[in-house]
């Protein structure tokens, strides 16, 4: 308990007395009296008498949270701490340091935070960095230094000059939606027990949310997100995350008739998790509507729930297809040019050429499968630049796979990612009987000669760069013997030219805390594309530590973020 006794003779203090004392009766609790007085018409006066009653710690705290949002955000923007301390002088009672002799003022005090905010340069600040350890790991969204763009307003604008790191932009295309994650749940003893939990969020899942976020995060601009949502709360509040997070919402094709996609993920004491999903108008999703959406679409006016955004109808095909849709059963077929034709000027003009286009959950998506991902693929692979694709599975079992998912896309995929289980269903590779690879410790040469075998049947298939993750014991990558296969694409060329033919095996990284390895697999997907579409190529061992890193900081901040 404070007592403060004040008598002011005019405008000077006479008599000033403060006493803090501990009153167990009171507690926490904030109890004061305090007597206003001001001039009032035709000079009088007027006074005032307040008495206010609160847990003082429900009026500490919110000040303290602002001390550390803003004191973490001032940091990244790399503002002095001289200027900073000014700034958040108005959150302090006595103020001491750099913010000594600050008008004591409040309006004042929040006039200078104003104008500190006001002059920083627009952007979102970053979370998660690189490991300075591995070479040549992507850098944030400082050290890239990708200049914002210009006006969008109308016209004809031009190109945006090249980041001084990347090479362009990642099209992030795949199912997308809110993942409900239900923290430190206990796993339930039965179908019909009671389980626990401690905590949940609500946060954009699925491949573009998770992988283009993290790729914002390693620098990488623009990414765009090309989804689809229901024209619902759900769906808006995808956007709201996808642009909050830097990402570009132009092209979410908002679907009519259907709900946005949710899941229920309960995430385990031990990191791992369970899902429970309704896929929704993930199922309008298919090649016809991202090629229609992508020749027609103007990119790089922004992103946000107001940003101009596809609607697309039930059924609603781009009017270049003939036939059914691919979602009711048929054949479709489509007579879109991407290479010259009007996909090149709006990307170039969105803030950058394409360097990559990634697809993820191609098994979770009836829309994109068999021939009709093949389509997609040969459709953006011939986008200006001859970018980048890359595919990340996820939902692969025994039920969901079988040789006409993936079969006619491999010759088109530069990059596929898969996990352990995932790469021996897609090989029909059985786990060898006590020497395959297992949940812990180091992979062993007998190991290491199942992941090369599963590898080089990918690379049979056409696929460039394998990228096998493998839990607790680590990372695999391996490059296709064939330069003919890598010179065929002009960023995996530039980027890959000197993996030919290598393998990388890295050990895994020790997390931080307690684990939540949702979205991991994507964000190591965008640590390796991060690392490709660099301007400077890099060794395939730095490619995947990269990777690592990136899902590292994916799987420690998902319990960080709310702490």
């Amino acid at each position: 308990m404070c007592v403060c006794v004040c008598v002011y003779v005019g405008h000077h203090p006479l008599y000033v007395q403060v006493a803090v004392l501990y009153a167990a009766a009171i507690g926490d609790e904030k109890r004061d009296t305090v007597e206003y007085t001001s001039d009032a018409f035709m000079g009088a006066e007027h006074t005032m008498l307040t008495y206010t009653r609160c847990m003082d710690s429900a009026l500490c705290v919110p000040l303290m949270i602002d001390a550390v949002v803003l004191c973490n955000y001032f940091s990244q923007r790399g503002v002095a701490p001289a200027e900073a301390a000014e700034a958040l002088a108005y959150l302090f009672k006595v103020n001491e340091g750099a913010a000594a002799g600050i008008d004591p003022g409040f309006f004042a005090q929040s006039a200078k935070l104003s104008a500190l905010l006001d002059s920083l340069p627009a952007g979102p600040g970053t979370t998660g960095q690189p490991n300075p350890e591995q070479n040549q790991a992507p850098p944030t969204k400082e050290e890239n230094q990708t200049p914002p763009r210009g006006d969008m307003g109308g016209g004809e604008e031009e190109a945006a000059p090249p980041s001084a790191v990347y090479v362009g932009g990642v099209l992030c295309v795949g199912l997308a939606c809110l993942d409900l994650q239900l923290l430190g749940a206990a796993e339930p003893t039965s179908r019909e027990a009671i389980a626990t939990f401690s905590g949940c969020d609500a946060r954009a899942g699925g491949s573009p949310s998770n992988t283009g976020a993290a790729l914002a995060t390693l620098g990488v601009a623009p990414v765009w997100v090309v989804a689809s949502v229901g024209d619902d709360l759900h769906g808006a509040e995808l956007q709201r995350q996808w642009a909050a997070a830097g990402m570009d919402t132009s092209l979410v094709l908002r679907a009519a008739g259907v709900s946005t996609s949710v899941a229920v993920l309960p995430v385990y004491s031990d990191g791992g998790r369970g899902c429970w999903v309704d896929l929704s108008a993930n199922d309008r999703l298919d090649a016809d509507a991202v090629l229609g959406l992508l020749s027609s679409s103007t990119l790089g006016r922004g992103g946000g729930e107001d940003a101009p955004t596809s609607t697309l109808a039930p059924g609603l095909l781009s009017p270049s297809t003939s036939g059914p849709s691919t979602l009711g059963g048929g054949a479709a077929s489509s007579s879109y040019t991407l290479g010259s034709g009007a996909l090149a000027s709006p990307l170039r003009r969105g803030g950058g050429p394409v360097a990559a286009v990634h697809v993820g959950y191609p098994h979770l998506l009836r829309g994109l499968q068999g021939e009709g991902l093949a389509r997609l693929l040969r459709g953006v692979g011939e986008l200006p630049g001859e970018p980048i694709v890359s595919v990340d599975l996820n939902g692969v079992s025994a039920a969901t796979h079988s040789a006409a998912v993936l079969g006619p896309s491999l010759p088109n995929i530069d990059l596929l990612h898969a996990n352990l289980d995932e790469a021996r269903i897609l090989t029909g590779t059985a786990a060898p009987p006590g020497a395959a690879v297992s949940a812990t410790g180091a992979v062993g040469e007998e190991e290491r000669g199942e992941l090369r075998a599963m590898a080089a049947r990918l690379h049979a298939g056409g696929v460039a760069v394998v990228a096998l993750t493998l839990g607790s014991r680590g990372a695999f990558a391996s490059v296709t013997a064939d330069a003919g296969r890598l010179r065929r694409v002009g960023q995996l060329e530039r980027a890959a030219g000197g993996w030919c033919g290598k393998e990388a095996l890295l050990p895994a990284l020790p997390p931080r805390g307690r684990v939540n390895a949702n979205g991991a697999g994507d964000a190591f997907s965008a640590g390796m594309l991060a690392s490709m579409v660099r301007a400077e190529a890099v060794s395939l061992e730095a490619a995947l530590g990269a990777a690592q890193q990136s899902a590292l900081e994916r799987i420690s901040g998902a319990w960080e973020s709310r702490e």
